[in-house]
């Protein structure tokens, strides 16, 4: 079909992370603002609080923590308020599970919550050191993984 989106290649190389300075907060939202719902319908920074805690629900293991503690304060505190169960298994649902939540939890259209997505992973990825990156994209089902990948 004419219309079908194709399916990035997950064995491509991504480009490098953009250099910016990866404790400032103010940027990460700033990023963020650049998103058209984020300018007009909905907060950035409770914006990227959903899309944070639903991934970070999806995540396990000992290098989550560590993860996170490349991120600055601000961005950190933003998942304090997540919900999760301590001994929970990870929620291994998705691309379409996730944007449904997204959309749930912040009260907009199936497209706005997929350029939503977009740009917290593009604004958080790019915050973080290429084994994260890497590390977060093995912990995801594939659909999901390839929201969250660089693009080449």
């Amino acid at each position: 079909m004419a219309d079908e989106i194709p399916t990035p290649d997950v064995h491509t190389v991504p480009v490098p992370a953009r250099d910016e300075p990866a404790d400032d907060f103010q940027a990460f939202v700033d990023e963020l603002r650049w998103t058209k719902p984020l300018q007009e319908k909905v907060d950035p920074a409770r914006a990227a609080s959903v899309v944070l805690c639903l991934l970070e629900r999806r995540l396990t293991g000992p290098h989550r923590k560590e993860m996170w503690s490349h991120l600055p304060r601000e961005l950190r505190r933003l998942l304090d308020g997540c919900q999760r169960t301590p001994g929970a298994p990870m929620q291994r649902r998705g691309i379409r599970t996730f944007l449904v939540d997204v959309q749930d939890e912040l009260g907009v259209e199936p497209t706005t919550a997929e350029q939503i997505l977009t740009a917290v992973f593009t604004a958080l990825r790019d915050r973080l050191p290429e084994d994260d990156v890497h590390w977060v994209a093995n912990q995801l089902p594939p659909e999901l993984a390839d929201y969250w990948r660089r693009p080449v």
